[in-house]
């Protein structure tokens, strides 16, 4: 159809018909303008992406540590203070 239309009006245009020059210009101005829009919203979805990205996947600054990383490693010591108890209750029995 776009190519239907466009022999159209090219042929409308060589026969210098009125009118013909109408549909070309509304296409030049309207190529003129579409771009506009199109790179507001590329830009403005790529800001927010960004900033949303850094957001949902920052990482805690400084000395933070992650949740599950104090836990393990409370759980390390208690497992520890267990085992050393353990050892010193076992060597006050004589073998």
């Amino acid at each position: 159809m776009l190519f239907r239309e466009t022999v159209k009006l090219y042929l409308d245009r060589q026969r210098n018909r009125e009118g013909s020059r109408i549909p070309i210009e509304a296409g030049v101005r309207r190529a003129r303008a579409e771009p506009a829009p199109v790179v507001f919203l590329v830009l403005f979805s790529f800001a927010v992406l960004n900033r949303n990205l850094d957001k949902w996947f920052r990482r805690a600054g400084g000395r933070d540590e992650h949740p599950v990383a104090r836990r393990g490693s409370r759980t390390r010591e208690e497992v520890q203070s267990r085992a050393d108890a353990l050892a010193l209750w076992l060597a006050r029995f004589p073998t």
